[in-house]
């Protein structure tokens, strides 16, 4: 009994559709929304040495320490870890 439906052309089907779900869920990502990325900044040493070119435009960062305003302060140079657990 167990022989026939293995040779059965629609378990056959519904097997490799079952196996191809199973296989996108296995390797759907685990993170969502910015929590996929790692933002870091370059080193500083890297900074005042190159140049960056965005668009058409080169340009030379010079690193100039300030004092921080008690708000507004933005920091877009966070390193977060990705979770590994879905939510």
């Amino acid at each position: 009994m167990l022989a026939d439906i293995l040779k059965d052309p629609r378990f056959n089907k519904v097997f490799s559709f079952l196996m191809g779900v199973f296989l996108i869920l296995l390797l759907k990502p685990v993170c969502k929304g910015d929590s996929c990325f790692t933002y870091k900044a370059p080193p500083m040493k890297d900074m005042r040495d190159h140049a960056y070119k965005i668009g058409d435009t080169c340009y030379k960062f010079v690193p100039k320490e300030a004092k921080c305003p008690l708000v507004g302060v933005v920091e877009p140079f966070q390193w977060t870890a990705p979770s590994s657990a879905s939510s």
